[in-house]
């Protein structure tokens, strides 16, 4: 049986170092054992390494010879022929020398793959070991001990060897994305960036949304302050100085001379596609307004689909502290509607529930927002409930307003004000309760003096009924006491006029409203 029959007979399975050493030495054809090495992808990094090594030396017997040919090679006499025309002439008329540059290249990359896949195997066999529970009390003892001896490295790998070697480079990160194994991860792209760079965004987005960040930081992208750009890692493949075959006037002549078969063989990454995890192909850097709206979109998943503030805050301070732009509001967005699920009154029956998301929230404008935070507040927790929820809301949204260089220092105000004039009777009486003058101005819901008598006369005049006398007296009775040294009688009474004329109903206008009287209060002499 001659060493080419015992070879195609032989399986992958069955091969070994000697096998293909013993086999392939006694064929003298190089372009065949080069193909030879190149169709067999086997799970044995030993004997992949062999098969590689073994292409890779006999391909080189044939590459001198082809590239001193290439150089006499001068289809016509124009002078002005670029080196990437000369060899692409070349190869259309040479089918065995551009198989064989492109079988080369083929295994000058399985070579590379081969080391990494080593390290990335070393990386999760060396993690999995450490995940392995050490307390006794875990331990099943009606488990069988073979079994518990039993390798596990199938088990852990998430994939073959053999896998990885025939699958698109970014399927492999995807998996490894996927599965959490970040520190394989890691390798595979610190030495096939060029490869795996267009498809980061893709890769980061198969990483389970419950994941923390500081899992996988260091995949996260990056602003330069300087540039307001995408921040390219540095990495190292390799190979420091490429292959002949893989210089680019090369590949370009290869790409443009392929069969249609020979290009199944460098099948792209692009071929393929996934519905779960869609490839996003980017290969450009990102401006840093792009790099926020990535960061936004992948907080808004983590909060609608997991519900995990405190991983949708360290993704957001992973980015700010990275030069990321504008993340600042959306992280104080996050606190405050973190407030809202867990430190808000909730309804007594579950089903009144409101699911709120980060999107629904910043859909609501401010006055929404304090009725949000207030709508399940009652009389004993009206004003606690606007001291630790509605007043830090207010301070972030003027300290947002200076940020942007519009402050308003009545924005405060304003806002609480008008959710005092449009709240029910009951929680309105207790707002005054804990605005009255006794109290430390500091702890006051309304601090102004002149302000609760303000509000007080519009909500009080703008009431559609006046049936519960009680209450309203009880408003009365928080007003500030002014002394006898206004005498103003004049004002007084013009004031006492107007509004008497604002008050009377009339057919355009069946009632003013509180906020409409709240406005005509506000020239009131202070």
């Amino acid at each position: 049986m001659s060493s080419i029959q015992k070879w195609q007979e032989t399986k992958d399975a069955d091969l070994t170092v000697e096998l293909v050493a013993e086999m392939l030495e006694d064929i003298s054809d190089d372009l065949w054992v080069t193909a030879a090495c190149a169709e067999r992808m086997v799970d044995s990094p030993e004997v992949s390494q062999v098969l590689v090594k073994t292409g890779l030396s006999r391909s080189s017997r044939l590459l001198e010879p082809m590239k001193r040919s290439i150089a006499s090679h001068k289809p016509t006499e124009d002078a002005d022929q670029s080196t990437e025309q000369n060899l692409i002439a070349y190869f259309q008329n040479h089918e065995r020398e551009r198989r064989l540059c492109i079988l080369r290249q083929i295994l000058s990359e399985r070579l590379d793959r081969i080391q990494t896949y080593l390290l990335m195997r070393n990386a999760w066999q060396s993690s999995d070991l450490d995940e392995e529970p050490g307390n006794e009390e875990d331990e099943d003892p009606w488990a069988d001990p073979d079994e518990e001896n039993e390798p596990s490295e199938v088990q852990m790998a998430p994939f073959t060897l053999s896998d990885f070697l025939s699958q698109p480079l970014v399927d492999s990160a995807i998996i490894l994305a996927s599965e959490r194994r970040f520190q394989a991860l890691n390798h595979l792209l610190s030495y096939h960036e060029k490869a795996l760079f267009p498809y980061r965004f893709s890769i980061i987005n198969s990483i389970p949304l419950h994941v923390h960040p500081s899992e996988y930081h260091h995949l996260l992208p990056a602003n330069d302050y300087d540039s307001n750009m995408e921040v390219r890692p540095e990495r190292k493949p390799w190979r420091e100085q490429v292959d002949w075959v893989e210089e680019p006037e090369v590949l370009a002549a290869l790409h443009s001379t392929m069969t249609p078969e020979e290009t199944t063989w460098l099948e792209d990454v692009d071929s393929t596609q996934d519905d779960e995890f869609p490839r996003i192909r980017c290969d450009d850097l990102l401006p840093s307004d792009e790099l926020t709206k990535w960061y936004v979109t992948r907080v808004e998943s983590i909060d609608s689909q997991s519900g995990l503030m405190d991983v949708a805050l360290a993704l957001l301070q992973h980015g700010a502290s990275h030069g990321v732009p504008k993340l600042d509001e959306i992280g104080e967005d996050l606190l405050l509607l973190d407030r809202l699920i867990y430190e808000a009154p909730q309804p007594e029956n579950p089903s009144l529930q409101i699911d709120w998301t980060l999107r629904r929230w910043r859909s609501l404008d401010p006055p929404e927002v304090i009725r949000a935070y207030l709508r399940h507040s009652d009389f004993e927790s009206v004003a606690s409930d606007i001291r630790r929820l509605v007043l830090p809301y207010l301070s972030v949204l003027e300290s947002q307003a200076e940020r942007n260089k519009r402050p308003d220092l009545e924005l405060s105000n304003c806002l609480l004000y008008q959710y005092i004039l449009s709240a029910p009777l009951e929680l309105v009486v207790a707002i005054f309760e804990s605005s009255k003058a006794d109290i430390q101005r500091s702890y006051r819901i309304i601090r102004s003096d002149e302000d609760v008598a303000r509000i007080a006369l519009a909500y009080l005049y703008g009431l559609p009924t006046i049936s519960d006398w009680p209450m309203m007296s009880r408003i009365f009775e928080c007003q500030p006491d002014w002394g006898d040294d206004r005498d103003d009688d004049e004002k007084a009474y013009a004031t006492l006029s107007s509004l008497a004329a604002v008050v009377a109903p009339s057919a355009s206008r069946p009632r003013a409203s509180a906020e409409e009287l709240f406005i005509f209060f506000k020239p009131l002499p202070a």
